[in-house]
C-alpha cells in the first residue's frame, strides 16, 4: 500500500499484511511523525470520506463506489491512516516495503589491505579465494543460490495469483447470485400483484390488460445490469470451481423464464397463475441442486453475504 504520511505528505510504501482490526503504528522516515494505521469494515464508510481510505486488499485509494476500482473486490474493508488521534492497541510497528531516502552502500566502503597481502605476489593477489572445505567455485554457488531463490519467489507468485483469482471469482460468482435471487423475488411480487388486480378486474367484469409497472421495469433493468457485469468476470472460472458457473446457470434460466412471463402474461388470468406456481417450484429445485456440492470457498462466501443480504439467506434456506 502507498500512502501519505498525514504530516509531511511524503509518499511511504507499507506492507499490507501488518495492518490489523486492532491498528498498527509506523513512524515516517522523512518527518520522523509516529501515525497510526487501522482496518476498518465495509459497513463504517459512510463516515470517511472517499481521500482518506485505502483498500485493504491492494491498497488502492477508493471512491464512492461498493467495490475497488483497482482489484474488483466487492464491498472492501479499508485502511484509514491518522495522526495522534487514536492509539493503537498493539505495540508492533508496521514495517515499510521502501524508503524515500537513498541508503549507503556498505558493500563499497575501503578496506586498507593487510601486511600479508602486500607481501604476496602480484599474481596471487588477484586469485580467487575459496572457503575452506568449498568444493566449488565461489560463481556456481551464487549461481544455484540465485536460482533456487528466483524458482522459490515464482512459486510463492503462482500461488498468490491464484489465491487471488480464486477470492476474486468467489466474490463475483456470489454477486451474480444474489443478482438472480434478487431478480426472482422481484418477478414473483410482480405475478402476485397483476394476478391480484387481474382477479379484481374480472369480478368488477371490467377488462384488463395485465403488464408490468414502471417501478418492476425499472428494477429489472438494474438487476440486469449488475448480474450481466458480475457474469463477465465469471468466463475462466479456476479450475476448482469449473462445475459452478453450470449451477449458476441454472437458477439464471429460471429467472429469464420468470422475468418473461412478467413481461408477456397472456391473456388468462388462470394460466398465468398456474404458469408462476410451476416457474417457483422449478426455482427451488434448481436452488437445491445450486447448493448440492458447491465447494466450500463459494459456501463460505455466500453464508458471510447472507449475513448482510436478506435475499441471500432466504436461497440457502430453500
Amino acid at each position: 500500500m502507498t500512502c501519505t504520511c498525514p504530516k509531511c505528505h511524503q509518499k511511504i510504501e507499507l506492507d499490507l499484511p501488518e495492518v490489523t482490526e486492532a491498528g498498527t503504528s509506523a513512524t515516517c522516515p522523512a518527518c520522523n511523525a509516529r501515525f497510526n494505521v487501522f482496518r476498518e469494515s465495509f459497513g463504517g464508510r459512510a463516515l470517511r470520506k472517499s481521500s482518506e481510505i485505502s483498500c485493504a486488499s491492494c491498497g488502492s485509494e477508493l471512491g464512492p463506489e461498493t467495490f475497488c476500482p483497482s482489484c474488483g473486490a466487492q464491498f472492501p474493508e479499508y485502511l484509514v491512516i491518522s495522526l495522534g488521534r487514536r492509539r493503537a492497541r498493539d505495540t508492533k510497528k508496521i514495517k515499510l516495503k521502501t524508503s524515500p531516502f537513498l541508503q549507503k552502500d556498505r558493500s563499497t566502503a575501503t578496506q586498507l589491505p593487510s601486511l600479508g597481502m602486500s607481501l604476496k605476489p602480484e599474481e596471487a593477489r588477484h586469485q580467487e579465494v575459496k572457503a575452506p572445505g568449498s568444493r566449488f567455485p565461489k560463481p556456481v554457488v551464487i549461481a544455484v543460490s540465485l536460482v533456487l531463490v528466483l524458482a522459490l519467489v515464482a512459486a510463492g507468485s503462482v500461488f498468490y495469483l491464484k489465491n487471488k483469482a480464486e477470492k476474486v471469482y468467489a466474490k463475483n460468482f456470489v454477486l451474480a447470485t444474489y443478482c438472480v435471487q434478487t431478480g426472482v423475488d422481484r418477478s414473483l411480487k410482480a405475478t402476485t400483484r397483476m394476478s391480484a388486480e387481474w382477479k379484481a378486474k374480472a369480478d368488477a367484469g371490467q377488462p384488463y390488460a395485465a403488464h408490468p409497472s414502471a417501478d418492476d421495469e425499472r428494477d429489472f433493468g438494474l438487476i440486469n445490469g449488475k448480474l450481466d457485469l458480475a457474469l463477465s468476470k465469471l468466463n475462466d472460472p479456476p479450475k476448482k470451481f469449473a462445475a459452478c458457473n453450470d449451477k449458476l446457470s441454472r437458477l439464471q434460466g429460471v429467472y429469464g423464464k420468470l422475468r418473461s412471463l412478467v413481461s408477456t402474461p397472456g391473456t388468462s388470468q388462470q394460466i398465468f397463475v398456474d404458469s408462476a406456481s410451476k416457474l417457483d417450484g422449478e426455482y427451488k429445485l434448481a436452488a437445491r441442486e445450486y447448493k448440492s456440492g458447491m465447494p466450500d470457498e463459494i459456501m463460505g462466501e455466500l453464508v458471510s453475504a447472507s449475513m448482510k443480504f436478506k435475499g441471500l439467506k432466504l436461497l440457502l434456506s430453500r
